[in-house]
């Protein structure tokens, strides 16, 4: 699956966030791993993590949002709310909103 959503803001790997990039690579095979054994991650996360990363960084917010969003509707599933606050954690690594 390709995400326009990378293209549109720019997130392409290149030197300086090589290892970044590739850890969010990596979680999305995890997540399609985890996605084809029905298998959701079920620890729960405090919701003000989500909440203060949401006012922290909210252009890592968005992406991270329009990338849940396109998964589930593409897969036609419903992603748990870690892994909003995965990927975006993985994209404020990549794009370091400030």
């Amino acid at each position: 699956m390709q995400f326009a959503v990378f293209k549109e803001y720019g997130i392409t790997r290149n030197i300086t966030n090589q290892n970044y990039f590739d850890r969010l690579m990596i979680h999305l095979q995890y997540l399609v791993a985890r996605i084809q054994t029905h298998e959701q991650d079920k620890r729960i996360l405090n919701q003000d993590i989500e909440s203060d990363f949401r006012k922290l960084y909210p252009k890592s917010y968005k992406i991270a949002s329009e990338i849940c969003d396109k998964i589930q509707r593409r897969l036609d599933i419903t992603l748990n709310d870690n892994e909003l606050l995965y990927f975006l954690i993985h994209i404020q690594r990549i794009i370091q909103e400030k």
